[in-house]
């Protein structure tokens, strides 16, 4: 009995729809890998182009954040500077020795100010 079953399931021949259904998978199938592969491509030039203006963003960030370092530690200076000519013409003598050699603040710069921070 099982050999008759099996002859007549190898005897049987496959429709004609299931080989459309068969094919039309396949092509499904192989459009669905097409826009997979197109879509993934396109995500990655565009992750390269974020990447890139985040970069770009970030380096001019740093820039900035120099220049605005450089400006503080020039106008610090400068401050310093009429401190001491200030204390100068308040005393009348000139005191090379007033600002904190650990700190390179004079006495007036150490006092706490009320305003905003240098």
């Amino acid at each position: 009995m099982t050999r008759r079953i099996l002859r007549h399931q190898s005897q049987r021949r496959v429709s004609p729809i299931h080989c459309l259904l068969q094919a039309l998978i396949f092509e499904i199938m192989t459009k669905l890998q097409i826009l997979n592969a197109y879509l993934t491509e396109r995500l990655m030039v565009a992750v390269r182009e974020i990447l890139e203006v985040v970069g770009d963003t970030v380096s001019e960030y740093q820039e900035e954040t120099a220049r605005i370092h450089r400006e503080n530690e020039s106008l610090r200076r400068k401050l310093r500077e009429v401190v001491l000519e200030t204390e100068t013409a308040w005393t009348g003598t000139s005191h090379p020795l007033s600002l904190s050699a650990s700190e390179g603040k004079s006495p007036i710069e150490q006092q706490h100010w009320v305003g905003e921070p240098c």
